[in-house]
């Protein structure tokens, strides 16, 4: 799996308006702010799709586990990803945000091993993607064990988007090269949106300066 189609942008800029919270590890899901922590929906010990909100199965199988009371980070439910007798555990979420042209993706998570990972050779897939395809991509290898309590954190800053993706809706996934029946857990998941960023006053400063300077030579 290839690692970021491309480098994040280094932004000489500062935004204009907030950051808007696309999904978050809250305890609840809104209309507008996703479940982020695999908690809203979820019941008994190993939910499934048809009742974790939001989150879908990007294999297909709504029976599949979608996540476990045993490999939380907060809360009492951690996400599940994994290759199973009954199919892929391949959770995926739409965020309803349509792409704007200019926006960036800022993107955390935590994630761990679970039961007969294979640690140093098994990986997790991450993906931001809409209908037009895959918007960026990284792997990452656990090197914790989620059912001990332990984690690693991701952190991806300034993800930027194609022209091809732009009007389109944003969706997340992530996915598993594992062998059958073996898990992984991701947890806590925050996905931001960075608005179309304007001059900052410093450089706009600067312009002007520039300008005046090259009046008073002419």
């Amino acid at each position: 799996m290839a690692a970021a189609a491309f480098g994040f942008a280094v932004m000489t800029h500062s935004a204009s308006g907030a950051t808007t919270i696309l999904i978050s590890p809250g305890t609840g899901a809104t209309d507008d702010i996703k479940n982020g922590g695999f908690e809203s929906g979820s019941t008994g010990n190993y939910p499934t799709y048809t009742v974790v909100t939001d989150w879908f199965n990007f294999s297909g199988g709504t029976n599949t586990i979608a996540a476990g009371n045993d490999r939380e980070r907060t809360g009492a439910y951690g996400g599940s990803v994994a290759v199973t007798l009954t199919g892929a555990s391949r959770p995926a979420v739409g965020t309803g945000h349509t792409i704007a042209a200019g926006e960036t993706f800022n993107l955390t998570f935590y994630y761990g091993s679970a039961e007969d990972w294979d640690v140093g050779t098994d990986t997790i897939g991450v993906f931001l993607y809409s209908t037009a395809g895959v918007i960026w991509s990284d792997t990452v290898t656990p090197s914790q064990n989620a059912l001990t309590g332990n984690f690693d954190l991701f952190t991806a800053n300034h993800i930027p988007v194609p022209l091809a993706n732009i009007g389109e809706t944003l969706f997340l996934r992530f996915e598993s090269n594992a062998g059958l029946n073996e898990y992984a857990a991701i947890d806590d998941v925050t996905l931001t949106v960075s608005p179309i960023p304007e001059p900052s006053a410093a450089l706009l400063g600067g312009l002007g300066l520039l300008a005046l300077l090259r009046r008073r030579r002419s």
